[in-house]
């Protein structure tokens, strides 16, 4: 019996490690005779802030995470200016941002 987990990679470089830890998680499993299917208790979670997962030239690696399994801060469309507009002019959240 495992227990839970959630695994949460932050930013492209957490959700590539996160890629490849999903996939050597795998084949331990398979290797040590559990199947190759994560435990449903066993959840990812990617946060970047590009609407979508990027890092698409390790397809040939590991699988893309799923659309479930990620999670986009900023709508299509919305550029640096934008979000840097949107902060300044909430200055309540400047302590928390610093």
């Amino acid at each position: 019996m495992f227990h839970k987990y959630l695994f949460v990679g932050l930013g492209g470089s957490g959700g590539k490690t996160l890629r490849f830890l999903k996939r050597d998680i795998e084949r331990w499993l398979e290797r040590n005779g559990q199947s190759n299917q994560i435990p449903a208790g066993w959840k990812f979670l990617h946060i970047d802030t590009p609407t979508n997962p990027d890092g698409n030239e390790l397809n040939h690696l590991v699988p893309q995470i799923g659309k479930e399994e990620y999670l986009g801060l900023i709508d299509f469309g919305i550029d640096m200016h934008a979000v840097q507009s949107n902060l300044d002019s909430k200055p309540n959240l400047h302590d928390e941002l610093m």
